[in-house]
């Protein structure tokens, strides 16, 4: 196999977005289950309809009539699959504040945005798309501006204290 860095990249990359698009279809699928489910209990009661116009017109007795569409087609039972559709739905949840989606093994996770100015998440930990590179240097920097702020803090205590003396 490939062994570049960017083969490596596209390969990650790929795996990224296969995560989140897997959300996306499985709530597509979701959905259009549920109407294949509905589809079906209308064609079911449409049938049923004509059939019991058809009888109607032959003169045969509403009782025999009620018996035979019963006898014809059972009801669909489209309370366990909405049922299992609910059960996959919410093992998959998507709040507009906290981001998820499904691992490699199924279960939920949480997306951690890092923070812009540190580049680290609620973990403290640098993202996994960051280079090493790119970690050592924002470190690098983020010690820098620790440096100057404290030397600044400093600098200004000394001032008001010569300034109220």
């Amino acid at each position: 196999m490939a062994k570049s860095l960017r083969s490596k990249w596209k390969r990650k990359m790929r795996a990224i977005k296969r995560e989140k698009m897997d959300v996306k279809v499985l709530t597509r699928m979701n959905k259009m289950l549920v109407a294949s489910v509905a589809e079906q209990k209308l064609d079911a009661q449409e049938e049923k309809l004509m059939q019991k116009r058809k009888l109607q017109k032959e003169g045969v007795a509403e009782e025999v009539i009620e018996a035979k569409l019963a006898a014809i087609d059972p009801p669909i039972d489209a309370t366990a699959v909405s049922m299992e559709v609910q059960e996959e739905s919410d093992y998959v949840t998507t709040d507009e504040d906290a981001e998820s989606v499904t691992s490699d093994h199924g279960r939920p996770r949480k997306l951690q945005k890092p923070n812009m100015k540190t580049m680290r998440n609620e973990k403290y930990q640098f993202p996994v798309w960051m280079s090493t590179k790119k970690i050592k240097y924002t470190k690098r920097l983020l010690k820098k501006t620790e440096k100057r702020t404290s030397k600044e803090a400093k600098k200004i205590k000394q001032w008001k204290r010569a300034c109220a003396s």
